[in-house]
């Protein structure tokens, strides 16, 4: 497991960021609704549900790790860079 904190999920603040990260999660929670309720009324779920979670997980990890951000978020080595630059 690795420390660096470029690869770890965090609440995003840049707009766009935020907009990725809070619809894929909108999204798995919907489709954790739908499987639930399919397995309750014994409704047959699609095989490739999978397939179907796969872009609202790509939303929060594109939203919500900083090594794959669309919009780089100003971190505090940002901040340090800018104190010591000549």
């Amino acid at each position: 497991m690795t420390t660096d904190p470029v690869w770890q999920l965090r609440r995003p603040k840049r707009w766009f960021n935020a907009l990725l990260f809070y619809t894929g999660w909108l999204g798995l929670a919907v489709h954790l609704v739908l499987m639930t309720l399919c397995y309750a009324w014994g409704l047959f779920y699609p095989l490739s549900w999978w397939f179907v979670a796969l872009a609202p997980a790509l939303s929060v990890l594109w939203g919500g790790v900083a090594a794959l951000q669309l919009q780089k978020e100003a971190g505090p080595e940002a901040e340090t860079q800018a104190r010591f630059h000549c």
